[in-house]
């Protein structure tokens, strides 16, 4: 840390809100206070809040999951409250595009304790046999 002369001292409670210029070498530099400092240089990340429709799914499967449980290891969809289906996510995804859903309005997840938490599963969509679901 510097610390400044008086001179300095004084520059700087005369520049009142505008930060004095400082001058080093080939330098220019501007002093500002450290709470000023902190708050320009904070970075601020705005929550993510998923669309409505896909708040209303995955409350309906956490509400539902106890029964769901049942069929552990196939995949559910919800749309909003409504239980389109259970069983292969392909077959659900069609059915979610035969209807004609928007992507914010419908949840696919794989049955299991987390199905319908606000934690996104990625599922890899490698192509894979016939009858097999993605991995």
């Amino acid at each position: 840390m510097i610390e400044l002369t008086d001179d300095q001292r004084r520059a700087v409670a005369e520049a009142g809100d505008t930060p004095p210029t400082v001058v080093a070498g080939d330098q220019t530099y501007r002093l500002i206070r450290e709470e000023v400092f902190e708050q320009q240089t904070k970075i601020v990340r705005p929550r993510f809040e998923p669309p409505e429709g896909i708040r209303r799914s995955r409350a309906a499967i956490r509400r539902d999951l106890p029964n769901l449980l049942r069929k552990k290891g196939k995949f559910v969809c919800y749309r909003g409250d409504e239980r389109v289906g259970i069983g292969g996510y392909r077959t659900l995804m069609a059915e979610c595009n035969r209807r004609g859903f928007r992507d914010d309005e419908f949840v696919i997840a794989l049955i299991g304790p987390a199905a319908g938490s606000e934690e996104e599963e990625e599922i890899d969509r490698r192509p894979q046999g016939p009858d097999e679901e993605p991995v």
